[in-house]
């Protein structure tokens, strides 16, 4: 009788963790944010590793969207004749605009494999306020384009400067109380160096704690988002 508790009590347990850990799957979505799942890209790559006899697949998830993505993805993998060799959900959270993750999900061997996916319900886009709850702060601001300019614009010479340093065109950094982040206007569309802009301040600037940093074009239209 006491097992018994015991395992009921246990199953109890379960339900209500696992309840409690899922997504709300009764949100509905908004046409804006349905279409704006086409610009969540999920490509796949197949690996040489195995595991326990399975093959790794890598499989990426890239937000090209104008928000940022919170969402399950489910994805199977079948032969080319249908038969199923493998599938996981993807669980993706708060994925910046330009923004890339990846996981990993083993599959029975083939020469011969497809990807198929679909977003389960209880996906959300959130907008970004750029300036939301802070004040540009001009000796930070000053500070970081000095920064920058000395250790990646080649303090001026070109031939020492990187790929990307001549695109940005201002940066500024914002306070709120104790909580500092950066914003990089650049005139480039290349994802890989809008991607490297906003890694390297967030990463490498020391001055103050960068809680996020915000890439945009000159039009103001967001392209890159990360936070730490």
């Amino acid at each position: 009788m006491e097992k018994a508790a015991i395992l009921f009590f246990v199953l109890i347990l379960s339900v209500v963790l696992l309840t409690g850990c899922a997504r709300d799957t009764t949100q509905e979505a908004t046409p804006q944010d349905e279409a704006l799942l086409e610009d969540i890209e999920v490509t796949f790559t197949a690996d040489a590793l195995m595991s326990d006899g399975k093959q790794r697949m890598i499989v990426y998830v890239e937000n090209k969207s104008s928000k940022v993505f919170t969402g399950d993805i489910h994805v199977d993998f079948e032969e080319s004749d249908g038969k199923a060799i493998g599938w996981d959900m993807i669980i993706v959270e708060e994925l910046g605009i330009g923004q890339q993750t990846w996981a990993n999900i083993f599959v029975t061997p083939s020469y011969d494999i497809t990807m198929t996916y679909r977003f389960a319900r209880g996906y959300s886009f959130k907008e970004i306020d750029i300036k939301a709850g802070g004040t540009a702060d001009k000796v930070l601001s000053a500070s970081l384009t000095q920064f920058m300019f000395e250790n990646f614009g080649g303090m001026g010479d070109p031939s020492f400067a990187t790929s990307w340093y001549p695109s940005i065109k201002r940066m500024e950094v914002f306070a709120s109380d104790d909580i500092y982040y950066a914003v990089a206007t650049v005139s480039t569309t290349d994802q890989t160096s809008i991607s490297r802009i906003g890694n390297t301040i967030l990463v490498n600037f020391g001055d103050v704690e960068l809680t996020k940093v915000v890439v945009k074009d000159e039009s103001g239209k967001l392209l890159f988002t990360k936070q730490k």
